[in-house]
């Protein structure tokens, strides 16, 4: 589920799906990879699409992870369910696909296409026509080009080849700087986190500086910035402004001044709002690269940053990549962030992000009549 933090005046892409086929090949762009040993669900509320959630195939015979799946299927105000298993034998998908389908139809819920992945060829297990699904599978790769899925990546960005791609996005990197930060840690005089500092800190992350990458010593001070909550929420204004709808009385003039940076870099409106899809994917490539070069060794510092970066991916719509950050912060050796804890379950529920699909009108005016006061 891939979404923009756009102005509410532009209109999303419509794509309309018409076959399994073109439905096999837009399932990893909503999930924004490839699955593999996988029960993918995609959620229609009548015509339109709605939650993208996945399962390992192994996990369908877990009741209280089916149960949770189920609820979250009917939150999301599904009509319908389109199932599809990925696995290396339809001895394997099959039975995953029943027992799912099964689950849904007791709920009340109608399954649209059940189909099978294997061997880069796709099957429908519901129906025996020869004509539009032969018994040796359609290959996957005949709507790889079709003008739908055409359509559809150019409006979600696209997707990578496998789970483990994803992960490498978030993973630790560049070692050599991560050992640099956790020394700068000591050198850091808890006195420097100014709204000087920590505004030069944050453009020159952002990108939005000098063009020069911040030092050691700039992505040490901005772990310990992140430990504060007034710093966090400066962030989730900038990159995540649904987390704060209605509870910020004020801007800030650390976020007015960041505000500006932005605007100056191109990358913002005057309202402080990402002006294009290109602007939010070089903003969140650079979230990521922050928290990349981030050392694991001091989880108490981590663990903002990481709450940082996994709010502005959901919010974003980009649940898997904010799963895979949620789940780098659950590995720490740290009290949790109650927002990281609140994400978890949101993404575990299939919550709606507060901004997915185009910016809210409400969040556009809140920060306009803001600014005017």
């Amino acid at each position: 589920m891939r979404t923009s933090r756009l102005q509410s005046t532009s209109d999303p892409a419509v794509v309309r799906m018409r076959s399994p086929g073109e439905i096999v090949s837009a399932a990893p762009i909503l999930l924004g990879f490839t699955p593999a040993d996988s029960l993918v669900l995609i959620c229609l509320r009548d015509t339109r699409l709605g939650l993208t959630c996945r399962i390992d195939l192994a996990d369908v015979t877990d009741d209280e992870l089916i149960s949770d799946v189920t609820a979250a299927v009917r939150r999301n105000g599904a009509t319908s369910v389109i199932l599809i298993a990925y696995g290396l034998d339809r001895a394997l998908t099959e039975p995953a696909l029943v027992r799912m389908r099964t689950v849904i139809l007791k709920a009340g819920i109608k399954v649209k296409d059940d189909l099978s992945v294997v061997d880069g060829r796709w099957f429908h297990e519901g129906c025996t026509e020869a004509r539009c699904c032969p018994s040796q599978g359609t290959p996957v790769s005949d709507h790889d080009e079709a003008p739908t899925t055409m359509a559809l990546a150019a409006a979600k960005g696209g997707h990578l080849a496998s789970r483990e791609e994803l992960v490498a996005l978030v993973a630790p990197d560049r070692p050599l700087l991560r050992t640099a930060i956790a020394a700068a840690l000591d050198a850091v005089d808890p006195a420097e986190v100014t709204d000087e500092n920590v505004a030069a800190d944050l453009t020159a992350i952002l990108g939005w500086g000098d063009g020069q990458e911040p030092t050691p010593h700039q992505l040490a001070r901005s772990m310990i910035a992140c430990v504060l909550p007034e710093i966090r929420d400066t962030w989730y204004a900038l990159v995540a402004p649904g987390m704060l709808l209605g509870t910020e009385e004020r801007r800030s003039r650390l976020l007015e001044r960041l505000c500006r940076a932005g605007a100056a870099a191109g990358d913002l409106s005057e309202d402080g709002f990402l002006k294009d899809p290109e602007a939010r994917e070089r903003i969140l490539g650079r979230i990521r690269q922050w928290v990349r070069n981030l050392p694991d060794s001091v989880p108490g510092f981590l663990a903002g940053p990481l709450a940082v970066a996994a709010t502005a991916h959901w919010c974003a719509g980009d649940g898997a990549l904010a799963r895979e950050l949620v789940e780098r912060a659950g590995a720490l050796d740290a009290a949790p962030l109650s927002v990281l804890v609140t994400l978890q379950s949101a993404l575990q529920h299939g919550v709606r992000p507060p901004e997915v699909g185009w910016l809210s009108d409400d969040i556009v005016k809140d920060r306009r009549r803001r600014r005017v006061a």
